[in-house]
């Protein structure tokens, strides 16, 4: 490593900061004495793997280290020192100038230790209807980060969940059954590779891309500037005037999506 060293820890959001950094290190001169690694408990830079390979490409070209299946276990901040555990089990320290980390998440205690619970701690809803798996508890329903659902935890999963289940929720209170509205996994991650680009991600169940612009704009894994202020510029003013109100839908934008009246 060189003699200053910016160490990147996680996923998909340390990503974004990293770029980021890295690119502000290219712009003021920087580059020559400055070597960002990227530190993942993952195998890959990402799960979906069309999307995974253009970052892999984009690391090497850039000359980011990239070590994967790494699970951060401490942090010596007095001697700026990191401690990881790697998949065989071994412990590796390494020195650093600034470290950027998102620390390991999981399910809060309240949900955790309740019935409703999981075996992983999450709410148990159908991956479908988001209606709870348990029939004693089938008047709890649930979306977003508190959910099973097996899919990246996003506003924009929200947008597309929401309006399934209070379909399903609101035909349940008038036939007693729910309703043809299913969720189909989608969400997005919309990832900034520096200043003025971004790769927008966008996928649903089976790590399957299912993107809004492609067929407009061409590929979404190829980043654009475009892409870039949808993320700066319109998603933070759609979410503050639209979606708070349960008025944005996310691919759909300002229209809610139609579904079967029953399953």
């Amino acid at each position: 490593m060189n003699d200053r060293t910016a160490v990147s820890h996680a996923f998909i959001a340390p990503q974004k900061i990293m770029w980021m950094a890295w690119d502000r290190y290219q712009r003021t001169g920087r580059n020559d004495t400055i070597k960002v690694d990227f530190y993942s408990g993952m195998p890959t830079m990402f799960s979906v793997k069309k999307y995974s390979d253009v970052l892999e490409k984009l690391r090497v070209q850039r000359g980011v280290g990239g070590l994967f299946q790494h699970n951060l276990l401490s942090v010596d901040s007095a001697n700026r020192k990191a401690t990881f555990k790697k998949a065989d089990d071994s412990a590796v320290s390494v020195d650093y100038t600034i470290l950027h980390v998102t620390p390991q998440m999981g399910p809060p205690d309240v949900i955790k230790k309740s019935p409703l619970a999981d075996k992983a701690g999450w709410v148990s809803v159908d991956s479908a209807t988001l209606r709870h798996t348990n029939p004693e508890y089938h008047n709890v329903w649930a979306v977003g980060d508190c959910s099973s659902l097996p899919t990246s935890k996003t506003a924009a999963a929200i947008t597309a969940q929401a309006p399934v289940l209070s379909e399903n929720l609101f035909s349940v209170l008038d036939t007693g059954k729910v309703s043809g509205a299913k969720y189909d996994g989608y969400t997005s991650c919309p990832l900034l590779t520096g200043y003025d680009q971004l790769l927008l991600a966008e996928f649903k169940y089976g790590l399957e891309p299912k993107e809004t612009f492609a067929q407009y704009l061409g590929d979404q894994a190829t980043p654009k500037k475009f892409y870039y202020h949808l993320k700066k510029d319109l998603f933070p003013w759609a979410y503050w005037n639209f979606m708070l109100d349960g008025n944005w839908y996310g691919s759909n934008a300002w229209t809610r999506p139609t579904f079967p009246s029953t399953a």
